[in-house]
């Protein structure tokens, strides 16, 4: 007790001092939490592809948005699929921008949404006929915070939210609208992008995927939806990378940052543990005494940190990476990862900078002061 006493009162003593170390952390504690948190939410669940449909889009876009299908490519689905087709259609497939969101705009027939593309309505009603109206999946409700009755604008119209959907995979991410008015929207000038067709149940899918590509031409391409799964897979692969290379940079600045603001602010103090050794205090005394002083600092650092960690995820709450929904939350490892380092680095680097002085004499640290 003896030496909290000490410890806190020497805090008080030199104010100025104490107060520019835990500034000179705080910035640290709260990049390294906003580190943890975004490596936490790149790694998070996303919805699995449930469907094994065959896409075709425009061969020469690297994006399907980009792209565009003649209208022809709509009459080959039943003439190469025959009856192994069950159903298929056209949809519009375009990016669109909220904020610094980016989520996808998708358009076809409502009367298609469950049977061909696996939309189940949770909540409210499918956009009536005609009606600016449109649907938002769960990804686009906890990215952007609509719910139903919200107006939002899309390329400049406003539309109603009229229903809550569930969407899997790529399609996590979405605004549904009907085909023929999304086609009012772009004024007819962007036609479709996307052809779905579902497999009718039990057909023989890769070879029907094979007739499909084998009569495919200059007109379109044609791949499993099952393979943008596959792509999804790799994107989580890359984020489980950048999540562990974000862990570690984050916590070794935090334990940089401790240990050698520790270590600095000892230094500067030669000519008062000169004195303290002369009162005849020992260095078990003055490394606890020390060690105290260091952690306090380091303590109400983290939890300043902390909070404005907290204030800055709040303020800019989830963000989209494609088919992605990053929810920023510093989960309660980084806490505990952080609090334990907090700990640790300022009493290691009290007690390494006081090896060195502890064992000089006394008159060379007061010539050197």
């Amino acid at each position: 007790m003896t030496a909290i006493r000490i410890a806190l009162a020497d805090l008080a003593a030199d104010m100025r001092r104490s107060a520019l170390t835990v500034v000179s952390i705080i910035p640290i504690v709260a990049a390294y939490l906003v580190l943890l948190g975004v490596a936490a939410g790149l790694v998070g669940d996303q919805a699995p592809v449930a469907s094994s449909n065959i896409i075709l889009v425009s061969p020469d876009a690297l994006d399907p948005s980009a792209g565009r299908l003649d209208p022809a490519v709509l009459d080959l689905v039943p003439e190469i699929g025959g009856t192994d087709v069950a159903v298929y259609g056209p949809a519009i497939f375009r990016t669109i921008k909220v904020d610094d969101r980016i989520i996808q705009l998708r358009a076809a027939d409502p009367s298609e949404w469950e049977d061909l593309y696996r939309v189940t309505v949770l909540e409210g009603a499918l956009p009536r006929p005609g009606a600016d109206e449109v649907a938002i999946t769960e990804g686009v409700e906890i990215a952007t915070g609509w719910r139903i009755g919200s107006t939002v604008e899309i390329y400049g119209s406003r539309f109603t939210v009229s229903a809550l959907v569930r969407a899997s995979g790529t399609r996590f991410v979405s605004v549904w609208m009907s085909f023929d008015r999304a086609d009012r929207l772009f004024e007819g000038a962007i036609g479709f992008q996307i052809v779905a067709i579902r497999p009718v149940p039990g057909a023989d899918t890769a070879g029907l995927l094979e007739r499909f590509e084998a009569a495919a031409g200059n007109q379109y391409a044609a791949f499993f939806e099952l393979d943008l799964a596959e792509r999804q897979t790799a994107l989580n692969e890359v984020a489980a990378r950048i999540s562990v290379i974000s862990t570690v940079v984050g916590m070794a600045a935090l334990a940089f940052a401790g240990f050698n603001l520790t270590a600095l602010t000892l230094a500067e103090r030669r000519r008062d543990i000169a004195i303290v050794r002369a009162m005849g205090f020992r260095r078990a005394e003055i490394g606890a005494v020390t060690a105290i002083r260091s952690i306090v600092l380091s303590l109400i650092a983290f939890v300043i940190g902390g909070l404005a960690a907290w204030a800055l995820i709040s303020i800019v709450g989830p963000t989209t990476l494609r088919a992605n929904v990053i929810q920023v939350g510093i989960p309660l490892r980084a806490w505990l990862l952080g609090a334990a380092i907090s700990i640790a680095t300022p009493a290691l680097g009290a007690q390494v900078a006081l090896s060195r002085t502890a064992k000089a004499p006394i008159r060379g640290l007061l010539e050197s002061a």
